[in-house]
């Protein structure tokens, strides 16, 4: 029996004295950056609250072998209710969801279902679980709505709101609950969890724990593996990588026209879905920062080892000017991205800066 959490020893620990010491709060919000771990630690909560096992010591972790942990693990409990954009729980916007609607906000029709099925006696142990992920995404019906049931929360019933933005949260919401906040994970965490929770390789670990920049989540997505997540949040995987290197390679000796054009595409697929296209633009700065270090003579400092030769060769057609400039481009593009700048601007201005090399090149997937 172990914690199936990575990381955050100080927030696991409060859990555990807390249930050890039947001190639980009836309400906590669990705030950091998407992919750090928030959905997995609300989850483990719930399978130690519920678990139904022999348990001896200090918040022990769940049995795994109870009726209740089995049901938890496979995300069947029916005493444990997950609530997110793109996971409601009103069978009106369960239909939108399946014909394809990209929800903006949890509706208040979640949250009166949710209300109600809070009046339910739970089926199974005594406790009743309430996880609500990107909680920021409330509608203001539906967080004044949920702060009713808040204000008088129902007996043995666990609420836990999961955030990335706890500005976007009602203040008198966030006043509710006892707030827990999860940072970056180290990237030597994440590479030992890839390795030996996840079977990667080495170097699959390492580019994949660099990369994701304290977040195991998007390693785990990056590499094709299980991962705690909205659906509606798609990070880029690996073979997506593949592609947008071949992107690069061809913009970067590309004219105007063909810039102006992807600068298009990826316009319309921030409108869609904006982390995707952060994702992008974190790969982009990476290589050129690694074509830059590989100008400089600091080929120990590459991260995309696996693009070394094709790197390389672009780091022969410019001077460091050339490449600071790429990635101070990428850089204020994102930012004026998550600014709110109209997309289309955005992007079309950064073609028009971003360094244009006098070859074309070839990328890894093309090479002989």
């Amino acid at each position: 029996m172990v914690w199936k959490v990575v990381g955050h020893q100080k927030a696991l620990t409060r859990f555990r004295r807390a249930i050890e010491g039947g001190t639980l709060a009836h309400a906590y919000l669990l705030v950091g950056p998407a992919g750090v771990g928030k959905e997995t630690l609300a989850r483990e909560v719930a399978r130690a609250v519920t678990c139904a096992g022999p348990r001896e010591g200090l918040g022990p972790p769940p049995c795994d072998a109870c009726v209740s942990c089995r049901l938890a693990l496979a995300r069947t409990h029916p005493d444990i209710l997950y609530l997110s954009l793109a996971h409601p729980l009103n069978e009106d916007e369960v239909k939108r969801v399946q014909e394809g609607a990209q929800r903006r906000e949890i509706s208040i029709r979640d949250i009166r279902r949710l209300t109600s099925l809070c009046t339910l006696t739970p089926h199974l142990r005594g406790w009743r679980v309430i996880i609500i992920d990107r909680a920021e995404h409330l509608s203001e019906e539906a967080g004044n709505a949920l702060l009713k049931t808040l204000e008088e929360p129902p007996p043995t019933t666990l609420f836990l709101l999961l955030s990335c933005n706890e500005e976007g949260i009602l203040p008198t919401l966030r006043s509710r609950c006892q707030e827990v906040v999860l940072g970056l994970l180290p990237q030597e965490a994440i590479a030992q969890a890839l390795q030996e929770r996840w079977g990667a390789t080495p170097e699959e670990a390492h580019l994949a724990s660099l990369l994701a920049q304290g977040r195991l989540g998007w390693a785990l997505r990056f590499l094709g593996k299980v991962a705690e997540g909205d659906a509606q949040h798609h990070p880029l995987t690996q073979k997506e990588r593949e592609v947008l290197l071949e992107d690069f390679a061809r913009l970067a000796g590309a004219g105007l026209r063909e810039r102006f054009s992807f600068a298009q595409q990826v316009a319309e697929r921030w409108r869609r879905e904006r982390a995707w296209v952060l994702d992008m633009l974190d790969l982009w700065a990476w290589w050129w920062r690694d074509i830059l270090c590989l100008r400089l003579g600091l080929s120990h400092s590459l991260v995309n080892t696996d693009a070394r030769h094709f790197l390389e060769s672009l780091a022969q057609q410019g001077d460091t000017h050339t490449f600071t400039q790429g990635v101070r481009c990428i850089l204020s593009l994102r930012w004026h991205l998550e600014s709110n700048v109209n997309p289309s601007l955005a992007l079309e201005y950064a073609m028009l800066h971003l360094p244009r090399l006098p070859r074309p090149a070839t990328p890894p997937s093309q090479e002989v």
